[in-house]
């Protein structure tokens, strides 16, 4: 029981520390329109959150062709 304890203890540094502030986290997205999803598409740059940083990202979305404001739109 102690070792064990012990060993989660020393690696909890190691496990913390796989980010740091302002690194950018992957992210990717799939899209949905009358029916048919997209791949999954990753987010890349300034478009992705970064870690600890508490602000908003914002992701420009082009519309599909066709598309109105009825339609409904998935992400």
């Amino acid at each position: 029981m102690l070792p064990g304890i012990l060993l989660s203890l020393l690696l909890l540094p190691v496990l913390g520390s796989v980010y740091q502030i302002g690194d950018s986290v992957p992210l990717a997205r799939m899209e949905q329109f009358h029916g048919q999803q997209t791949s999954w598409l990753h987010q890349l740059g300034r478009h992705s959150p970064h870690f600890g940083v508490d602000t908003e990202v914002v992701k420009p979305i082009p519309k599909p062709s066709g598309f109105s404001d009825d339609d409904a739109y998935k992400i």
